[in-house]
């Protein structure tokens, strides 16, 4: 995974926007975990590739 500018819906803070700012790596890649759909407080039921 890497880090990418991905702001707020306008007038919200805690809503990310339905599209990126950029679609530019802001660092380099890195592994991370990811846990069974169940299994984590927080649910991600996919995540976003951005070609």
């Amino acid at each position: 995974m890497c880090h990418i500018d991905w702001g707020y819906e306008f007038g919200y803070d805690t809503v990310c926007a339905k599209k990126p700012k950029s679609r530019k790596a802001k660092d380099e890649p890195f592994t991370v975990n990811l846990y069974p759909y169940g299994c984590a407080k927080l649910r991600m039921t996919e995540m976003p590739a951005v070609n």
